[in-house]
């Protein structure tokens, strides 16, 4: 299995290396940026599997940044902000960020939520049911199979078609 990557962007050096630290913690290799544009760079050039942004406020840039790299990227992004600037964390997450972490927080609880975002990240094994559920009909896709409510329904490939026959 490839190494997952991470793009740090706090421009204070002390938090870049501590988010460093946490990101290799839970499996990262990290890169680290000092300044948005460089950020910006990295984040198209190099495909990261992860973005953090480290909010100062006031950060509007930060929040151009995480705006602007959603044009490039899909990678899930965990944008770190202070308790005390209200609205920020929302504005983030409309934005496109996948998490909004207040700060401070114990380096336990940033780990954790890494961790999440991580097993997010990682493929389901093939030995695992891979299930999609949506309303009152759930499909396992490794068997192409579907059941909705109580009646058993089975997909089947008609080339690149896939039709749901009731049984």
């Amino acid at each position: 299995m490839r190494q997952l990557t991470a793009l740090v962007a706090a421009a204070e050096p002390a938090c870049g290396t501590t988010l460093s630290a946490a990101l290799e913690h839970v499996g990262f290799t990290v890169r680290t940026c000092d300044d948005h544009a460089q950020a910006l760079q990295r984040g198209a050039d190099e495909c990261p599997d992860l973005v953090v942004i480290r909010l100062s406020p006031p950060d509007v840039a930060g929040l151009e940044l995480l705006r602007r790299l959603r044009l490039h990227t899909d990678a899930p992004v965990v944008v770190l902000g202070l308790q005390c600037d209200e609205g920020t964390d929302v504005r983030a997450l409309e934005l496109g960020a996948d998490d909004y972490v207040a700060l401070p927080c114990s380096l336990d609880l940033l780990q954790a939520r890494l961790r999440a975002v991580l097993r997010r990240l990682r493929p389901v094994s093939d030995d695992r049911r891979q299930l999609i559920i949506v309303g009152d009909v759930t499909v396992d896709v490794r068997v192409s199979g579907a059941r909705r409510s109580s009646s058993v329904e089975v997909l089947r490939r008609s080339g690149d078609v896939e039709v749901l026959i009731r049984k």
